[in-house]
C-alpha cells in the first residue's frame, strides 16, 4: 500500500480551483487508493466516483459543502473545485 502525502494549494487566481500536490504522484491504477487516503484524512464523504478513460472525477462532501476532485491522466494533475 502506497502512503501518499498531499497538500491542497490555495487558489492562484479568482477561480476557486485548488491544485493538489501529491507525493508520490498517483498513477492511473492507484488513484483510488489516494482518494481513500484523502477522504479518510479530511473526514469527507464520497457521493459519486467516476473513473473515466482520461479523467477521474470524485464528487464529495466536506463540512456541508460539495466538491469535485479531478485527476487528469495525461498530465497527472489533481485539482479540486466547488461543485456548482
Amino acid at each position: 500500500m502506497t502512503q501518499f502525502r498531499f497538500q491542497v494549494m490555495a487558489p492562484e487566481t479568482r477561480e476557486p480551483i485548488q491544485h493538489v500536490r501529491v507525493e508520490p504522484a498517483p498513477d492511473w491504477d492507484d488513484f483510488k487508493e489516494f482518494v481513500e487516503q484523502y477522504i479518510e484524512s479530511t473526514g469527507a464523504e464520497i457521493k459519486v466516483a467516476d473513473y473515466g478513460m482520461d479523467r477521474h472525477q470524485i464528487d464529495y462532501e466536506l463540512d456541508g459543502e460539495r466538491y469535485l476532485m479531478h485527476y487528469e491522466h495525461y498530465t497527472q494533475s489533481v485539482w479540486i473545485e466547488p461543485k456548482k
